[in-house]
Formats: C-alpha cells, sequence, structure tokens
C-alpha cells in the first residue's frame, strides 16, 4: 500500500548503490588520508538514514494509531542521523582545503551553532504537530521532506561558499567535484519539491559521499595535491599515443621528499607541497600533475601550440625556487622538460631519459637545475638506449659464445726477454653495423646488471683462444682479463668463473684478471675472497690504472697482486716532468722490493718507451709495440715450443 501513496524506487535505488560503494570501501584498498575517515562515516550514516527513510515512508503509507510513537521515533532517529550526515559533508569539504585543517576548532564551533538552530527548528515542528499528521490512514510526509530539502539546500550553499572562500587553496578537481555536487544537488531538490509524493531525496547525501570515495580515495587522485599517481600517468602518456596529441611534459625531482609517500598527508611538508602544485595547477589550463613517487612528479600540458616552452619553464622555476625558499635552504630541485613525441609515449622510456639527464646533465650535487632536452640529448639517449638493448638481449640469453660479445687482443711486450709473452683480452661490443669500444657500454653494463654475462663470455672466449694456442704449441705466459669491481664483490663469484675454466680444460695459470683499485674498496671481505680462490689455482693478478684511484700502497700490499700496472696519466706526466718521472721511478721500484712486477701501458712513441725503460717496467704495453686486434691474432705474436 505504501507504494500507491508514496514512490520509494529512487530511495530503494540509492540505498542500493550505497551499500554497494559501502562493500567497494570494505573489500578494496582505498587511499586512506586525512578526511577519508570523514567519507567512510558519512556514507555509512547515508545508507542507515536511506533504510530508515525507506521504514518511515513504508509505515507512513499504510498509518496505524499503534505504531504512531515508533514512526515519531524513527523520524527523530532520521533528524539526529540526517545532521550529523550533513556536518560530516560540510566537514569534508572545508578539510579538503589544507589551510582550512588549521580552523578546525572554529568549524567544529559552526557546526555546534547550527545544531543548535536545527535542533530547535526540529522540535518545534514536532511539537506543533507539523511533521507528524495523520490523514486517512496515511501520514502526511510534506512537511518532513520540506523540512530535508530546506537543511539540504542551505547544507549544499554553505559547501559553496565555503570553496569559494579558499578558492585559492584547494585543487581544481576538489573545486570540479563540489560545484558538480552543488548543482547536482540543486536540480535533484528542485525536482524533489515538485515531484512529491515521489521521495528520493536520499540521493541528496548518498550519492556525495559516494562521489567523494571513488574520486579521492578508490581512485588515483590526490585531493590535497589534486594530482595522480603512476598509473594514471602511464596510462595518460598512451592515451596521448592514441590520440596523436602534441603535448610537453616537465619531470620534477625533489630529494628532500624522497621519503614524501611516508608523511602522511598532515605533515607539513606534504601540505606544503600541496600548496606548491596549486599554483603549478594554475598556470593555465590543460595542466595536469602526477605524483610519481619518491619525491619525483610530472606536470603535463595539453595545449603544447599555445605555449612558450621557455616562458611556461621560467614560470615554473619561479613556483619551485619559492617552495625551495619557504622549505628550507639546503633543499635542491630538478626540472627537466620533454617533448613526449620524442620517446614515443612511452612512460618508462620518458622516465628513463629523466635520469639519463639527471646523470649526464648535472652541474653538481648541490644545486638545483632545470634543463630543456635538445634535439641532441634525445639522440644519445636513444644510442643509449640501444646499447641497453643489446645488453639486455646477450644477458637474458646467457650465451658464452654470443656473436656479439667480440674479443679483441693486445698484445704486451716482456722488456727481460725481448718478447711477446702475454697479452690483454679487450672486450668490443657489436652494434648493428658497428663495432663499438668499452667506454660505450660498460658503464651501463654495471650500472644495470649485465657486466657478470660480458665477463662470462669473454672468459670463455679466451679460454677457448687459449685451448687452441696450447694446442698447437704455441709458448707464451698467460692473456689477462679485466674484471668489474662490483662482480668481485660477490661471494662466491670465484666457482663461476672456475667453472668456465675446467670446462674449457686450460691450464689455469694462462688466465690473467685486471681489477681496479676501486675493488679494493667495495665489500673488500669478498674481493679477498675470489682473489685469493683464483690465485692459489694458479691465477695471477694485475693491479690496473694504479695511480688514478686511491693509490694507497699499504692498501694494496694486503691483497694478492703479482702485477702492478701503472695508468698512463702517470707515463704522461713523467714525460713532461722530471720530478714526476722520480717519483714513478720510486713507485716502480718499491714494488718490485715487495716482489710485485711493474707494467705501463699507454706507450705510443719512442720517447715514452725510453722513459719507461729509464724508470724500471717489467712490461711495457702500447701502440709503439702492439695494436689491439680480434684475439685470434695471438699467433702472430707468440712463438711455438
Amino acid at each position: 500500500m505504501a507504494n500507491e501513496v508514496y514512490n520509494i524506487v529512487g530511495e530503494v535505488a540509492s540505498l542500493s548503490f550505497g551499500i554497494m560503494i559501502v562493500i567497494l570501501m570494505l573489500f578494496t584498498r582505498p587511499r586512506i588520508t586525512f578526511v577519508y575517515k570523514l567519507c567512510s562515516i558519512g556514507l555509512t550514516l547515508s545508507v542507515i538514514a536511506n533504510a530508515i527513510n525507506i521504514v518511515i515512508i513504508k509505515a507512513a503509507g499504510s498509518f496505524q494509531e499503534d505504531n504512531f510513537l515508533l514512526l515519531g521515533a524513527l523520524m527523530i532517529a532520521f533528524i539526529v542521523i540526517y545532521f550529523f550526515i550533513i556536518a560530516l559533508l560540510f566537514s569534508y569539504i572545508s578539510f579538503l582545503s589544507a589551510y582550512r585543517r588549521k580552523s578546525a576548532f572554529l568549524i567544529n564551533i559552526m557546526i555546534f551553532i547550527v545544531a543548535i538552530a536545527y535542533t530547535w527548528f526540529a522540535v518545534s515542528k514536532f511539537t506543533t504537530g507539523e511533521i507528524l499528521v495523520a490523514k486517512d490512514g496515511v501520514v502526511e510526509l510534506y512537511i518532513f521532506e520540506k523540512f530535508l530539502i530546506y537543511t539540504a539546500f542551505i547544507e549544499s550553499f554553505m559547501s559553496v561558499v565555503i570553496t569559494i572562500i579558499d578558492y585559492d587553496n584547494l585543487s581544481k578537481i576538489v573545486k570540479k567535484t563540489v560545484f558538480f555536487f552543488f548543482a547536482f544537488n540543486l536540480i535533484i531538490l528542485q525536482l524533489q519539491y515538485l515531484f512529491y509524493p515521489h521521495i528520493f531525496i536520499s540521493i541528496t547525501y548518498v550519492l556525495p559521499f559516494a562521489l567523494f570515495y571513488i574520486v579521492f580515495h578508490a581512485n588515483p587522485h590526490d585531493e590535497l595535491m589534486g594530482s595522480q599517481d603512476k598509473s594514471s600517468f602511464e596510462t595518460m602518456m598512451r592515451q596521448d599515443k592514441v590520440a596523436g596529441k602534441n603535448v610537453l611534459y616537465m619531470f620534477i625531482k625533489v630529494p628532500r621528499l624522497t621519503n614524501f609517500d611516508f608523511l602522511g598527508d598532515n605533515n607539513f611538508v606534504y601540505l606544503h607541497t600541496a600548496r606548491c602544485t596549486r599554483k603549478l595547477e594554475n598556470l593555465g589550463y590543460g595542466i595536469t600533475i602526477f605524483n610519481l613517487g619518491y619525491g619525483e612528479f610530472a606536470i603535463r600540458f595539453s595545449n603544447r601550440y599555445f605555449i612558450d616552452t621557455n616562458k611556461i619553464t621560467g614560470k615554473v622555476v619561479e613556483i619551485l625556487k619559492e617552495f625551495i625558499e619557504f622549505e628550507e635552504s639546503n633543499t635542491i630541485y630538478r626540472l627537466v622538460v620533454m617533448d613526449a613525441k620524442k620517446v614515443n609515449f612511452d612512460p618508462y622510456r620518458a622516465r628513463m631519459l629523466f635520469l639519463y639527464i639527471l646523470e649526464n646533465k648535472i652541474e653538481d650535487d648541490f644545486s638545483s637545475m632545470s634543463y630543456i632536452i635538445r634535439a641532441s640529448d634525445y639522440d644519445a639517449f636513444e644510442k643509449e638506449e640501444r646499447i641497453l638493448s643489446v645488453l639486455r638481449d646477450i644477458s637474458y640469453e646467457r650465451n658464452l659464445n654470443d656473436e656479439r660479445v667480440l674479443c679483441y687482443a693486445q698484445p704486451i711486450f716482456d722488456v727481460t726477454t725481448g718478447e711477446f709473452r702475454t697479452a690483454e683480452a679487450l672486450m668490443r661490443l657489436e652494434f648493428g653495423e658497428h663495432v663499438i669500444g668499452p667506454r660505450h657500454f660498460i658503464g651501463l653494463a654495471e650500472k644495470h646488471g649485465y657486466i657478470h654475462t660480458l665477463t662470462c663470455i669473454m672468459l670463455n672466449k679466451v679460454c677457448k683462444e687459449i685451448k687452441k694456442l696450447e694446442d698447437a704449441g704455441y709458448d707464451f705466459d698467460g692473456v689477462t682479463l679485466n674484471c668489474s669491481s662490483i662482480e668481485f664483490s660477490s661471494k662466491n663469484m670465484y666457482k663461476q668463473l672456475f667453472k668456465i675454466i675446467f670446462d674449457n680444460k686450460i691450464q689455469i695459470s694462462h688466465i690473467r684478471m685486471e681489477l681496479t683499485e676501486s675493488a679494493l674498496f667495495s665489500n673488500s671481505s669478498n674481493v679477498i675472497t675470489n682473489m685469493k680462490k683464483l690465485n692459489e689455482a694458479g691465477v695471477i693478478f694485475y693491479l690496473d690504472d694504479f695511480g688514478t684511484g686511491y693509490s694507497n700502497f699499504e692498501r694494496v700490499r694486503e691483497y694478492p697482486f703479482n702485477i702492478i700496472k701503472f695508468d698512463k696519466s702517470l707515463l704522461y706526466a713523467a714525460e713532461k716532468d722530471d720530478n714526476m718521472s722520480n717519483v714513478m721511478s720510486t713507485m716502480v721500484n718499491m714494488f718490485k722490493a715487495e716482489g710485485c712486477q711493474t707494467l705501463v701501458e699507454g706507450v705510443e712513441n719512442d720517447y715514452q718507451n725510453k722513459v719507461s725503460l729509464n724508470n724500471g717496467f717489467d712490461f711495457i704495453q702500447g701502440y709503439r709495440y702492439a695494436v689491439p686486434e680480434p684475439i685470434e691474432a695471438l699467433e702472430n705474436y707468440f712463438k711455438k715450443y
């Protein structure tokens, strides 16, 4: 009978929607922010109030005298809950502004004053019998619903007023959501007024909380910063590619905010960062800010055709400088501006380009910087990416005979015998139709974890060539292999090298390894263990590039080095300066006194050769004697028994 008097289809639909959102809230992982509790409590109370309202309407449609007190109690309960709902909604909207959170006490006082007025008005309506009026077995709900309509309108109006007052401190997404909520409520309230006894007023409080939950807690929007998250950034960039848009992206890193994600959204730094994003947002239309986490942000400018890159970059820098000065003097920022089309709208490549610029263009670690990427930067980055692609593929395949890794060798002259008895194996990489040297890829391989695979491939190829030389009856002492300090810091690395050597069935004494001084200071216990295991089995160790690093004589003595290789920079210095020549000669004699032999590299002419001989080096390496060639050419330098 209730449905014959009052139409409650809208109320039932609103209740169903509210219950669905509550279930989502319980069984998903919403963003737990400062205002989330207000939203979750408000939504729960809205569902309860919605259900009570349905019971009231049904009871009103088939009224019985015995239920008079019960119906009155339900109306009072609804009115009380309804007040808490509108109070929570007002508080939620108020606290979407970080600035308003400081005025929480004042807002609570305002709500308390409104509560008194609200209660007085509601009680007066009850006592005068205006709300609970029965006629012909039906309770007239017109006054009751009219009371709710007026209350909802006042609350919506107050929410808009507080939003306008705090306009500059709110993110665009918050302002859009609040204004949409007000316009929607205004329409629903007007329709409710006109279409009574069709009752659907619950949608005016269930939907706003559900909307705020969906926008700010169940999806990537940050209500304070107005930013979206990393996944949204990736989605947006891919959509730009599909749409063929010409957009501009800025990447910002603030090292001070590395632990940004763990600060909590009521932290001072977080709130100040939110103020900064407000100013960035207000630079114009078509601006989207993304919080990528760990102090990294991205700004998307969709109106690429209508902005001056240099001008907009200058404005962003001004805002960042203001933020840094307000924060603290030792805070710095990194700003990189890029054309998304140049990285084919690939989010991963965009971030890699950002990091590439930071690594290659930062002048020092203590100053802020802004950089607009040039065409040459894109080209250099593309080349590095192609090299990384080759290295990645080589590492994943783990083929010890990979033909893309080329093994060259440079013979080393033995001063004592006047012959070539050793050589240094040198790695090259086949890169398309070109061959590139180690300076182009070794650093990348070390940085990205591909170096060990390259070393294993080189060792395997060196061992195979040594096996050929042994079987052909050549007389030589060994071939040297460069090893990364990163590898020797790995525990039990020697076992993997032993396996490759033993699988090739060569004399282990024919394998020699070079380590730089930097290896000695990286997990030294593991380095010593690996060196000793290999040295005890017959592997001879060279200390590479002596004179370019720490050059600590006492430190070097702790390691089982057999040959000390002086860097060519020392030779060039000694060539020009007699005092430096004396210093080098002294160091050579010190190492010889410790039982080590010495080698100098980079000898390219007769005078450098003379300086090397005069300083007492045991071995000489350089273009003066031999150039690097494919390792198979060693047959032309070594003699047979």
